[in-house]
């Protein structure tokens, strides 16, 4: 086939064309019956292949899944215009892209196809001509089924889907689902879900950001849960959180490296940013807060509730509960310490360290250090120092079971006392309470009526009872070791108007009373001497006798009576006395004294004895006859029933 320029050069005028120029001039056009194979018409055919193929991404009237990235659309554009440049002055009327054909008709229903390859639409530039014109669809082989194998383009903006139905596709808007939607539309994720990317970029799912469950052991996660592990119904939600589980179950965790290192533990608790984080295999504990219990390895039944709980101890059966309860507990020593309450913020510790088991602190800001065993202590500080060194409120020890109370002691609501009570309390004075045998006391406001003593007093000796006026104290009554004394003193080193019970010389007086004598007053001995006589005389009963008065006493000695006379001794050396009837008093002891030729005293001491008789005579030892005596006699007793 010859091209139109040279079949032109054939028929210029004058020219005589051959038979062979008229057959290649009608081969190089195809008749009108002819149809126009597709990959005759230029870039077409590659135009067809950058569309998608419908039955290539819909199946069953909906998209495919796996081929929403890879679908593209075109479209045949018919314009109403009759050239493309009209077509072009209004492109805007028009929704159409890059590789969409826009066909140009003319008066004869016949279309010139332009291939528009994108850029701005009002550049003719970029209107490929596909050198085809005066072409029907319905010249083009094939061209009306290929299509209708594509889509037409949505005509607004918005998100859309692809719908065949009846063999007929069309483009849908896409309405955002729900979470409702999405959950009624029965659909489930076999595998974790990854919020973060393994490395940015690369669209791989990254393993610290999972959220899923685990179907064999029926373990939640979100984090990086250790995605091996057999241990079944844990929890984990945080970053690190449970990543080395194993056989652990039971557990449930929360926070950022909240149990990072528990392995095969069971039944735990844990919240809080690095709670527990070293935890291993420990069992049974309740971790509350950031840091609670981080150090706690194996430890098992630990409770810690607060922020920095519990840092530092590994043992067992512990219970923190406050800001910073417990945080230095365990710092220090060689041992797990197990059994140790702490309630109260900031009662942490010593932050040099300390260590015990088996106490029980209450209160907030207590600061202990070192070793610390079987404590109990209640106190409260308004800020945290070093009071390690003081006592406090309340304060004890299990192991040697005492009990210490900085503080007055009142309580309240006891019971009342009845027989069942025998003993009564008592107290050393450093404040040591005992018990001993329950005694009646009398009180200083005296016994009450019906309750008399019923037993004996015993008094120690040299004992004073007073009594109080408004001059001041006074004695009343004193007890010696052998009397009993009463004074009507004024002043407490006054015993002025003593009257004393003596052993030896019975009721005394300390001073003649007779003046004060009233009709029914008992009375003194001194008294009772003035009033009875006493008769002395001689063995040879002379007519002298002796009446001795209570003016004869000696001395001033008020305990004793002195009887004095002159006697002559007689031949056989005795005296006798002879007392008035009813009268019982005894003689002691007799001296006497005499002149002697030579004009001198001589003294002289007699013997008293007294026969059965009951008759008193003294007896001279100094073989003194006849001579005239002074005799001073000393008598004892009282005078019974005597008359006037």
């Amino acid at each position: 086939m010859a091209n139109l320029e040279t079949i032109l050069s054939w028929f210029q005028t004058g020219d005589n064309p051959t038979e062979e120029e008229f057959r290649q001039t009608f081969s190089s056009f195809r008749h009108n019956d002819t149809k126009i194979p597709i990959k005759d018409v230029d870039g077409l055919e590659s135009s067809l292949n950058n569309k998608l193929n419908v039955n290539d991404f819909v199946k069953d009237g909906k998209i495919r899944a796996d081929k929403i990235e890879a679908l593209g659309l075109t479209d045949l554009i018919e314009s109403n215009e009759s050239n493309i440049s009209e077509f072009i002055t209004n492109f805007y009327k028009y929704e159409f892209q890059q590789n969409d054909f826009i066909a140009v008709p003319d008066e004869k229903g016949n279309f010139s196809l332009y291939l528009f390859k994108g850029g701005e639409k009002n550049d003719k530039n970029n209107y490929l001509p596909t050198g085809i014109s005066n072409v029907t669809i319905g010249m083009v082989k094939g061209l009306q089924n290929e299509l209708d194998k594509k889509i037409d383009l949505p005509v607004t903006d918005g998100n859309f889907y692809i719908k065949k139905s009846s063999g007929l596709t069309t483009t849908e808007i896409l309405v955002d689902d729900t979470l409702a939607t999405v959950v009624n539309k029965n659909n489930y994720s076999p595998k974790g879900i990854a919020f973060i990317e393994e490395t940015e970029g690369s669209g791989n799912p990254g393993k610290n950001g999972v959220l899923g469950a685990n179907k064999n052991t029926y373990s939640f996660f979100f984090g990086n849960m250790n995605p091996n592990h057999t241990g079944v119904y844990n929890i984990a939600f945080g970053y690190d959180s449970l990543p080395s589980v194993t056989s652990g179950q039971i557990n449930t965790v929360m926070g950022h490296y909240a149990a990072k290192s528990l392995t095969t533990g069971g039944a735990n608790t844990v919240m809080g940013y690095e709670s527990a984080t070293g935890l291993t295999t420990g069992n049974d504990n309740t971790l509350i807060g950031v840091s609670s219990g981080y150090n706690l390895k194996g430890g098992t039944g630990n409770s810690m509730f607060g922020k920095w709980t519990g840092c530092f101890i590994a043992g067992s059966s512990n219970t923190f509960l406050g800001y910073r309860a417990g945080q230095h507990w365990g710092k220090g020593g060689s041992g797990l310490w197990s059994s140790n309450i702490v309630i109260g913020a900031n009662t942490s510790g010593h932050p040099n360290g300390i260590w015990g088991e088996n106490n029980l602190i209450l209160g907030s800001n207590i600061e202990l250090i070192g070793a610390q065993n079987n404590r109990f202590i209640i106190n409260n500080f308004l800020g945290t120092a070093n009071r390690w060194y003081a006592t406090h409120f309340i304060e004890g020890n299990f192991a040697d079971r005492w009990l210490r109370f900085d503080t007055s002691l009142q309580v309240l609501r006891l019971p009342a006392a009845d027989v069942s009570f025998t003993k009564d309390v008592v107290a050393k004075p450093d404040g040591t309470f005992g018990l001993e045998d329950k005694k009646d006391y009398v009180p200083l406001s005296g016994t009450a009526i019906g309750k008399p003593f019923t037993g004996n007093i015993e008094l120690e000796k040299f004992i004073d009872f007073y009594w109080h006026d408004d001059n001041g104290v006074r004695r009343a009554i004193s007890t010696q070791s052998d009397s009993f004394s009463i004074y009507s003193g004024s002043e407490i080193s006054d015993y002025a108007k003593e009257i004393q019970i003596n052993a030896e010389r019975g009721i005394y007086a300390s001073e003649d009373l007779s003046s004060w004598y009233s009709e029914n007053s008992f009375i003194q001995k001194r008294y009772v001497d003035s009033k009875v006589d006493l008769v002395i005389s001689n063995d040879t009963q002379s007519s002298s006798s002796y009446t001795l008065r209570k003016n004869d006493a000696q001395d001033g000695d008020l305990s004793y009576m002195k009887i004095k006379g002159t006697f002559d001794i007689p031949a056989n050396n005795f005296i006798f006395l002879e007392f008035p009837k009813n009268v019982d008093i005894g003689i002691q002891k007799v001296t006497g004294k005499y002149v002697d030729e030579f004009n001198a005293v001589q003294y002289v001491d007699f013997v008293v004895e007294t026969n059965v008789d009951s008759e008193t005579r003294i007896i001279n030892n100094s073989e003194i006859f006849y001579k005239e005596v002074i005799i001073n006699a000393t008598l004892v007793g009282v005078a019974k029933n005597y008359a006037k």
